[in-house]
């Protein structure tokens, strides 16, 4: 560099040498204060990394805790039959795959000592995994120090093996349980425990139990005694949250160390607990701290980054700036000299530069205020310590329905359905530092009710720190999605009421019209009408069945069938029910294990499926193929090819019905199983929608394979039994005549005269009673000389229920037979009561005299 200039003013020199002074003070300064800003930004950056750690951490224990939200959203609805119920349900949900971490869950019931010896009992008889059922389950501790204390007894365990010693337990008997079990009962809210030792793991990890209520609809929850009344079980997940953690934690062990301490309860801080990781003391600088709030308890996350990580490497660049800009001070003061004399130009300049960043800066605001100010999105600005709205933009004021011309907006928590949500808001931000599209009940000005995603996060406004948040109306949203699926209801209902319709009046015209001919017919021709209405009848009980198929509500009468052999029974019936151009071919070989089921159900599938598969054939002629084999499916097969089905793996029985018709395109594969659904002109009914009601019945499944022009075939799979199909059962033909007195209630005058009519032609004295009441008074008046009560379950109070309730306690062995229009409503009864029958209406006199003659033994030996 060349020297500086000699020649200068006294006042030229001192300025020259505080220039010089102050540019290698400023390289300094910005050597240091780089340096700072360097460490920060790399500080920003570890705080970055923590953040998105955390977050995909507590991601991941999430996952978890929504698997005990869909256990107990299925559980409080449905809740569990038996032990193999628990079972397929969990297996259905992929538990001990998806979660690795998940060591067990169960099942708690909530109950007064009373309640006990029931459920042991009933845990004990439950042979739905084991023949011999569970003779060793018992509550355990016993409760004989408090007898009348209540009881959480772990009723269902999965997976069982390894957790046995959990089924009987009272939770309550725990330390380390009884706290978590109490929140849980006082909250109604999922709560979960410290940790804990594992004994039955390896090594004995540090794991936590996690409890979700069960609760009773329609019970009152407002404070922690109704909550306590409410509950009536619990659903648990056993974590290690080492394990469930492990994919996040591995990817975080090559730049940070990682612990995780419990803090205790969010409203009663502990001591800290560690769950995993190594020990990290808090008040180590370097150890950067993360509290979340999870299932009831405060949990501080601990990192720490390791040797090598960025944020502690030492930043040279900030000094090679600083070298930098004092090699440019001192050429800048030797300039300086030689431009001394352009200062006031330079002075001019400065000041049109200073001009023209005041403008900039003017503009910039301009421009954020017209953006703020027509965003689309609702905008609005508010004071962090009291929620005082300072802006909002012309979206937020029509959204809120704030007049335009408003001066002032108010506070946030004026605009809250719950005005508490507001500090949980603010606690949010003050953990997390923003709020990310979190659900919010606003009320406009006008009183409106809006649901919205809300998001947040502070910025700094003229020196002050203020919340910028934005608002996604969902409200019309909601409301469109209700409306569709309604509409999607309704629509569906209608094409189901009208298929009914038409199959009905078509029935009912040629039961009028037979019964009109009947009239007018010599008595010598009257029955072949009558048969023909019967036969019209028939068809319409066939079509009510199907309906209850397809509803799932018609009970399967299970028995050992040879699936091949009953479908070669239907032979003939499928050949006359397919055109005569199409030729039906068997492969139905003889030496299968059998199937349990309905045999009228499953005839009814396999004719649903051949008749569907003749209505494919358009051309002149075709063929239809039946198949049925042997088939083992396995775990990866039901994924792949029977997904969403209720199948579980193993031997299946495999009846596929293949024609080579058209084929379906996706548009017709979507509304096969609707209702009354069909590609030509002429339906026939239900058809595969009633199908998909059998093989829920049955525990099948359906596979579909078509493609348009090369035909389809349909593959149905039941579960094959591990013996061979038993011989149909030899019925004894029953008596034609009866003797005794039989009495008739029924609060329908037309079934009532009906039933004592064909009572009369079996031979019986009949009475009759409207209603329960005048039937138990009738039976009174009787006494020992009624011989047959049959009795309709549907009826005004007291109802077919509670007479047969009152009948029974005074005449133990009178035969009674029950009935009802609706197939599921046979009583439980049934099967212990020798002397109870039922029989679904409509019914005929074959049915009538069967049921009679298997409950009744006749007065007249000679009958």
């Amino acid at each position: 560099m060349p020297p500086l200039p000699t020649r200068s003013t006294p006042w030229s020199a001192w300025r020259l040498w505080v220039l010089l002074a102050a540019g290698l003070g400023t390289s300094v300064a910005v050597g240091w204060l780089g340096t700072q800003a360097e460490r920060q930004g790399r500080r920003e950056r570890l705080y970055r990394e923590v953040d998105t750690a955390a977050q995909d951490l507590m991601g991941a224990f999430e996952r978890y805790t929504a698997l005990l939200h869909a256990m107990a959203a299925h559980f409080e609805v449905r809740p569990p039959a038996d032990d193999r119920d628990y079972q397929e349900f969990l297996d259905r949900l992929g538990v001990t795959s998806r979660y690795p971490g998940l060591r067990a869950t169960n099942f708690g019931l909530h109950l007064a000592p009373g309640e006990v010896p029931p459920v042991v009992a009933a845990a004990r008889a439950d042979r739905s995994l084991h023949p011999a059922g569970n003779p060793t389950f018992q509550m355990h501790p016993p409760l004989e120090a408090s007898p009348s204390a209540p009881v959480h007894l772990v009723r269902f365990v999965y997976p069982l093996e390894g957790n046995e010693q959990a089924l009987g337990f009272n939770s309550f008997s725990n330390p380390g349980q009884v706290e978590a079990l109490d929140r849980v009962l006082d909250t109604g809210l999922m709560s979960a425990t410290g940790p804990i030792t594992l004994v039955q793991e390896r090594d004995n990890p540090k794991g936590l139990i996690v409890r979700m209520p069960l609760l009773l609809a329609g019970l009152p929850t407002r404070t922690p005694e109704e909550r306590r009344r409410a509950t009536w079980g619990t659903v648990n997940g056993v974590w290690v949250p080492e394990v469930a953690l492990s994919p996040q934690l591995h990817s975080l062990t090559a730049s940070l160390q990682v612990q995780m301490v419990d803090l205790g309860w969010v409203d009663q801080p502990r001591p800290p607990a560690t769950f995993l990781g190594p020990d990290l003391s808090p008040s180590d600088p370097q150890i950067l701290l993360r509290p979340v709030a999870f299932a009831g308890r405060m949990l501080e996350l601990r990192f720490k980054p390791r040797a090598g990580h960025p944020a502690l490497a030492m930043p040279w660049r900030s000094w090679g700036l600083a070298a930098v800009m004092a090699a440019l001070t001192l050429v800048g003061t030797w300039l300086f000299r030689i431009l001394s004399q352009g200062e006031e130009d330079a002075r001019a300049l400065a000041a049109r530069l200073k001009g023209e960043a005041e403008r900039a800066a003017e503009a910039r605001e301009r421009e954020f205020r017209s953006f703020f100010e027509g965003a689309p999105i609702p905008l609005a600005i508010t004071r962090l310590e009291d929620g005082l709205i300072l802006h909002a933009n012309a979206s937020w004021r029509a959204l809120l329905e704030v007049p335009p011309d408003a001066t002032s907006y108010g506070h946030s928590a004026d605009y809250l359905q719950t005005p508490s949500q507001r500090q949980e808001v603010v606690e949010m931000i003050r953990r997390l530092g923003f709020v990310r599209e979190s659900p919010l009940r606003l009320k406009s000005a006008r009183g409106r009710e809006l649901e919205i995603l809300f998001s947040c996060e502070p910025i700094n406004l003229g020196g002050s720190t203020v919340l910028l948040s934005s608002f996604l109306d969902l409200t019309e949203l909601h409301r469109s999605e209700a409306a569709l699926r309604q509409a999607q209801k309704l629509e569906s209902m209608g094409l189901l009421a009208g298929g009914i319709a038409h199959d009905f009046n078509n029935l009912l015209t040629a039961v009028q019209g037979n019964l009109d001919l009947a009239r007018t017919m010599p008595p010598e021709r009257v029955g072949d009408r009558l048969d023909a209405a019967e036969r019209a009848v028939q068809r319409a009980t066939d079509l009510t069945r199907q309906l209850l198929v397809y509803s799932g509500r018609i009970p399967v009468q299970r028995e050992s069938l040879d699936l091949p052999a009953l479908v070669r029974e239907m032979a003939t019936l499928l050949k006359v029910s397919i055109p005569k151009a199409v030729r039906l071919e068997m492969d139905l070989p003889a030496d299968l294990p059998a199937v349990f089921g309905d045999r009228a159900q499953i005839q009814q599938a396999v004719m649903n499926l051949v008749t569907n598969a003749a209505d494919a054939i358009t051309q002149e002629a075709g063929t239809i193929h039946l198949q049925c084999r042997l088939g083992e499916l396995g775990a990866e097969e039901l994924r792949r090819d029977w997904a969403d089905q209720p199948l579980l793996p193993g031997p299946h029985l495999l009846l596929s019905v293949a024609d080579d018709g058209v084929g379906m395109d996706a548009v017709v594969r979507a509304r096969i199983f609707d209702p009354f659904f069909s590609t030509k002109e002429q339906g026939r009914g239900l058809g595969l929608s009633a199908l998909l009601g059998i093989l829920r019945a049955h525990h099948g499944g359906l596979r579909i394979e078509s493609e348009v022009g090369k035909g389809s075939t349909f593959t149905l799979a039941l579960p094959a039994s591990d013996t061979r199909p038993a011989a149909p059962p030899q019925v004894p033909e029953p008596p034609t005549r009866f003797h005794g007195i039989a009495l008739v209630v029924d609060d329908e005058a037309e079934v009532r005269d009906s039933a004592a009519t064909m009572l009369e032609s079996l031979g019986f004295d009949v009475h009759v009673a409207d209603g329960g009441a005048a039937g138990l008074s009738q039976a009174r008046s009787l006494g020992s000389r009624l011989s047959l009560v049959l009795l309709d379950l549907t009826m005004p109070p007291p109802d077919g229920r509670e007479t047969y309730a009152t009948l029974r306690a005074n005449s133990p062995e009178l035969p009674i037979i029950l009935s009802s229009g609706y197939t599921d409503a046979a009583p439980g009864a049934l099967g212990k009561d020798p002397h109870l029958g039922f029989l679904a209406k409509p019914y005929s006199l074959k049915d009538l005299r069967a049921s009679i003659a298997q409950r009744f033994r006749p007065q007249d030996p000679s009958a």
